[in-house]
């Protein structure tokens, strides 16, 4: 019992020497520099302690050892001395510790404050020297900023005035260009009712003479019926009361022989248009074998030119266009047109006076850049390339929204080689054709736009070459210089019914 409480005793003090140990290095770690002299004089003190511990408990355990078989009241009175001297040796060398510590931070305190009060010292004096520095560069920086600013400005509104005078001018030859329109539409309407209202005149003036002589000659008719009414009531009599003359053939008095086997004439008989239908009167004196074939009016042939297959075709496709919403029939029908204008100008024909190009403009701006979309895109440009090659077609197909929607086609698929040489192709027909549309590419903006995709166009070609993609870089840079009124390159184009190249 007594060594397991000096054991015990031993691992108490053991554990609350290191826990005031840790505690102390843990003060003094943050005070490494002004502390590691005081450290080893530490350490060295405490492995002497240690030793000498070590050795008074060896030496305790040895007496303990050896007395305890004199007497065990001995052993007692050794242990209490030894736990005794332990106890005050630990308190004088923790007491000698704790006052070295406390005289170490006071030194490193008073050594930290002395570099404060240098360093503000040094700082208070470059005060002053830093605060006119920094007003001068605040002072700098704003100007420039404020300089930027107002340039900034000043190209804001110059480009918003120039739009805006942009704006106006488009404005205003709309404007003018729909005065137009409605004046000549109006002048046109004006004179074709009156001469609705002359021929409506002249209509009116030839029908009321054509009634006034149908009712004269009504009138003489009914005279001359009366009159061979009277007479065949006179022949009736006669023939009653003489009866060799019932036996010879009847005749008329007056007028040329007429029998019953004699052949009918046409001023026999007296036809009139009543108000409800075309009725024909006979006269009753007249024999009943007599009509009235040789009056009677057949109506005149109108002789309509029957549609061709390829005409029966284009007008089904374009059915289908203007009706359906489904892809594979729109699909179908484009390739319909696309074989038809290859082949027939009548098909053409029929597709432009149809409005089917509009369809077609309204597909084009509505597809992207998927696969079935972009065979759509090929088809339908194959199709106003075959209608380009008429140039009597070429004027229907020309117009502001077409061009547009041509160059959208053109920046949008430039990386496509077929598509940008078809569109560009068409870009240039349409700029050589309508001198509006040249005026309309000669804007800045698209001008620009079209420069930006030819120069993509030429790195690309330069970095992978194509037939198709050279052919859409000499159109696209023909109508650079029609614009820019250059020197224009021969891109060869061929019609596709005779091979043969435009003049």
């Amino acid at each position: 019992d007594f060594m397991m409480k000096v054991m015990a005793a031993m691992k108490i003090q053991a554990r609350y020497r290191r826990r005031r140990a840790r505690s102390a290095l843990l003060v003094l770690s943050s005070q490494r520099k002004s502390s590691t002299i005081i450290q080893k004089a530490v350490r060295g003190f405490l492995t002497r302690v240690q030793k000498e511990r070590a050795l008074s408990a060896v030496v305790v355990i040895q007496r303990a050892a050896r007395e305890m078989i004199r007497s065990q009241d001995d052993l007692v009175r050794n242990f209490a001395a030894c736990e005794i001297q332990r106890i005050w040796r630990g308190f004088s060398a923790h007491v000698d510790f704790m006052m070295k510590v406390m005289a170490a931070m006071k030194i490193q305190a008073r050594y930290r404050r002395r570099r404060a009060r240098s360093a503000l010292l040094v700082l208070s004096s470059q005060r002053k020297s830093s605060t006119i520095i920094q007003k001068a560069v605040r002072g700098f920086l704003t100007r420039v900023q404020k300089e930027r600013a107002l340039s900034a400005v000043v190209v804001i509104q110059r480009a918003a005035t120039e739009m805006m005078i942009r704006s106006l001018k488009e404005v205003r030859n709309l404007a003018a260009c729909e005065i137009q329109r409605i004046w000549r539409g109006f002048s046109a309407h004006v004179d074709y009712m009156l001469r609705v209202m002359a021929a409506m005149k002249i209509q009116s003036s030839v029908r009321c003479f054509l009634m006034n002589k149908r009712l004269h000659l009504t009138a003489t008719m009914n005279k001359v019926v009366q009159k061979i009414d009277l007479a065949e009531g006179v022949f009736k009599k006669t023939s009653l009361t003489s009866p060799h003359l019932a036996s010879s053939p009847k005749t008329f008095s007056g007028s040329p022989e007429i029998t019953i086997h004699s052949s009918p004439r046409v001023v026999d008989t007296f036809a009139y248009e009543s108000n409800r239908k075309h009725e024909v009167y006979n006269v009753p004196a007249i024999p009943k074998c007599i009509t009235t074939t040789s009056c009677i009016a057949t109506p005149n042939k109108i002789n309509v030119r029957s549609l061709s297959k390829y005409e029966k075709h284009t007008a089904k496709a374009i059915k289908v266009l203007r009706k359906s919403a489904l892809f594979p029939e729109v699909m179908e029908a484009v390739l319909t047109l696309q074989k038809t204008t290859s082949k027939s100008i009548e098909s053409c024909k029929l597709l432009l006076k149809a409005r089917g190009q509009d369809n077609l403009l309204s597909f084009l701006a509505s597809c992207n850049r998927s696969s079935p979309h972009l065979e759509l895109v090929r088809v339908i440009l194959h199709i106003f390339t075959n209608i380009s090659g008429h140039q009597a077609f070429l004027s229907m197909l020309v117009g502001r929204q077409s061009s547009s929607i041509l160059t959208d086609v053109v920046q949008m698929f430039r990386d496509k080689s077929d598509i940008f040489e078809l569109s560009t192709s068409l870009l240039e027909t349409f700029v050589r054709s309508d001198a509006f549309i040249m005026s309309e590419y000669s804007s800045r903006e698209l001008r620009r736009c079209l420069r930006g995709v030819l120069s993509l166009s030429r790195k690309r070609a330069s970095a992978r070459s194509s037939p198709e993609l050279d052919k859409g870089i000499v159109c696209l840079e023909n109508v650079m210089c029609i614009v820019d009124g250059g020197t224009i390159v021969d891109s060869e184009r061929k019609c596709p019914y005779c091979d043969r190249g435009f003049t």
